[in-house]
């Protein structure tokens, strides 16, 4: 019989990540929290240059999960805890939606490049 609980409705049901309430979907605490585990394993990261592409992955997959509950204040609030440094490889883009490259950086740019410029290359 101790086996059943039953939650009162407003406090809402854990679900894939997202406490669903009502007329509203929020990201779980535990979800943020693992962002901000996340910003801080990168940030401790040495050889930054050598990371970019892991770091625009998972800072873009946490940017587009947030999107899915219109939590632009923690987008913002918690890009504030991401060491400059990171910042001389990457921007974000559009509001803080999303994380990019810079050209000077994008590794699939400058390997076109080379290949174009190259002398083996040539049609």
């Amino acid at each position: 019989p101790k086996k059943l609980y039953i939650q009162y409705y407003k406090k809402g049901c854990e679900f894939t990540g997202s406490v669903v309430k009502g007329d509203r979907i929020y990201s779980a605490n535990r979800t943020v929290s693992h962002y901000i585990q996340a910003i801080h394993r990168f940030n401790e990261i040495e050889d930054k240059e050598n990371h970019i592409q892991d770091f625009i992955s998972s800072m873009n997959s946490y940017f587009g999960y947030f999107r899915q509950f219109k939590a632009y204040a923690i987008r913002r609030k918690y890009t504030k805890l991401i060491s400059p440094e990171w910042f001389k490889y990457v921007y974000i883009r559009d509001h803080f939606e999303v994380f990019v490259c810079k050209d000077k950086y994008n590794k699939d740019k400058i390997m076109k490049k080379l290949i174009k410029e190259s002398k083996y290359f040539d049609k």
